[in-house]
């Protein structure tokens, strides 16, 4: 690649405290009237010597799925101790590349995809895979602003400082109930808000205009191949929403690619509305001039803090 662009698709970012703050009541994610899950509300940061993280269990598929399998549980990425980190930072990393290794083998059946658009569009996820993994995924804890791992340098015994809601991010694993096996995961950055609009010579300066809530982008949507069809990536997306209404976020965007149908299907199953779809002939490098697909921006308005809107 000549040069670095914008991700192509998101399928798949001590000691204790000196006081731990009283918890919140935990947070139930929904569908409907039905309640899918609780996330629980975790301690500031979460002990490091526990070794069995809080998980939200998630009921048995529905009857209209295809595959069955033993429950789910959706649990927050190990920010420390090191050794849990660590694992979870290669359980992401493997579903990431598995993941990405099916949008290359799905690309020959893209309608209007001749062998050479083919042949480029899979060099790019290539090199795109390669920048993630580098310059991405090799430090989730601070990449992505979780809480207890954005701080590097600071003595074992200094109790971290919560980074405020609008740099907050959050990083979620989906993992087999019964055995720990990873079956999904999913990340959200914290959004830089938009600059404002330049002021134009002539008459009275108008009033500043509100700043627009935070916003986290979703990336890493990552689901096994042996788990799909089990609501997995839904119950991580309503996690992740969940997570981020009660730090009073008000949406979460992401991009995909047109190609990647069952994704782009799985967010409008969630609530996302398409806000704009960019042939990837507009976008640096020039290298897919001639690939049919379009990067498509789908966004959802959570509706406030405290819950509110993630339905």
């Amino acid at each position: 690649m000549s040069r670095p662009r914008r991700p192509l698709c998101e399928l798949v970012r001590r000691g204790p405290p000196a006081a731990v703050p009283s918890l919140p009541p935990p947070l139930s994610i929904t569908e409907g009237t039905r309640c899918v899950a609780q996330l629980p509300a975790l301690p500031f940061p979460p002990e490091p010597s526990s070794s069995a993280p809080p998980r939200i269990s998630l009921p048995p598929p529905a009857m209209g799925d295809a595959a069955r399998g033993p429950p789910v549980a959706i649990r927050p990425f190990r920010a420390h101790p090191p050794a849990a980190a660590a694992a979870d930072a290669a359980s992401v990393v493997a579903l990431f590349t598995d993941g990405m290794a099916a949008v290359k083998a799905d690309l020959p059946a893209v309608p209007a995809m001749d062998a050479d658009a083919v042949r480029r569009l899979a060099d790019d996820v290539d090199a795109f895979v390669a920048a993630t993994l580098a310059g991405d995924l090799d430090a989730i804890p601070t990449r992505y602003a979780l809480r207890g791992g954005a701080e590097h340098g600071r003595s074992d015994t200094e109790p971290p400082r919560p980074p405020s809601a609008a740099r907050r991010g959050y990083f979620f694993l989906a993992v087999d109930a019964a055995t720990g096996a990873p079956l999904g995961c999913v990340g959200g950055k914290p959004s830089r808000p938009p600059a404002p609009p330049a002021a134009t010579g002539g008459g009275a300066t108008p009033p500043p205009a509100p700043p627009p809530p935070p916003a986290v982008e979703l990336m890493r949507m990552a689901v096994a191949p042996a788990a799909r069809r089990r609501g997995v990536g839904r119950s991580l997306v309503r996690a992740l929403e969940a997570a981020a209404a009660a730090d009073g976020v008000g949406r979460v965007h992401l991009a995909t690619l047109s190609s990647m149908v069952p994704a782009v299907r799985l967010y409008e199953a969630c609530g996302y509305r398409v806000a704009a779809r960019v042939p990837l002939a507009a976008l640096p490098p020039p290298d897919t001039l001639d690939v049919p697909v379009d990067e498509v921006t789908m966004e959802r308005w959570l509706g406030g803090g405290g819950g509110e809107g993630v339905t």
